[in-house]
């Protein structure tokens, strides 16, 4: 947080877990000067996807979540699902029939949700697939652009940007693929 002498309040960086206390800061910081906000309640206000707050919540997410693993064969995927988008993550796992399916719940969520405009962006930003599972990524590429095509309506040069970036990140990231 930066305070220019004019009382400009600017922010930078910072993840979503930092958001909450980056609000604060600002808020108590006005609050101290202008005294017509009150306290800051940002802890008190759920996040999307929310069942509870703290640890709570989090048992109530991980208790649910044990109800869907015997449908999937990808655990941890499950749980990144629930880490990412905590109870709307369910709504997912209800409508997929298998990982492969769930795949397409997850991006078909963030185009409605999230504004997801490339799938680039779902394979970094989002899912962290460009990192943390590459070859699969590789292997099912063709499948996940049919979906994300056939969802977002994509013409010929839209599918070849979306190529043309999808190559551009295995470049920027993969090292040995």
């Amino acid at each position: 947080m930066f305070i220019a002498e004019n009382g400009l309040i600017s922010i930078a960086g910072g993840k979503l877990t930092a958001f909450r206390k980056m609000a604060q800061k600002i808020i108590d910081r006005i609050e101290s000067k202008e005294k017509s906000f009150g306290v800051c309640k940002t802890d008190q206000i759920l996040l999307i996807g929310s069942i509870d707050s703290g640890a709570d919540g989090y048992g109530m997410l991980n208790a649910k979540l044990a109800t869907y693993k015997s449908k999937f064969t990808n655990n941890k995927n499950l749980l990144r699902l629930v880490n990412s988008y905590g109870n709307k993550s369910f709504d997912m796992m209800e409508k997929a029939t298998d990982d492969e399916s769930l795949v397409f719940e997850e991006i078909d969520y963030c185009i409605k949700n999230e504004s997801l405009e490339h799938l680039a962006d779902y394979y970094s930003r989002r899912s962290g697939k460009i990192l943390f599972a590459a070859e699969n990524l590789i292997k099912n590429h063709k499948n996940l652009l049919a979906h994300f095509t056939n969802r977002k309506g994509l013409s010929v040069t839209q599918i070849s940007k979306e190529e043309k970036l999808f190559e551009q990140l295995k470049k920027e990231t993969l090292v040995n693929l």
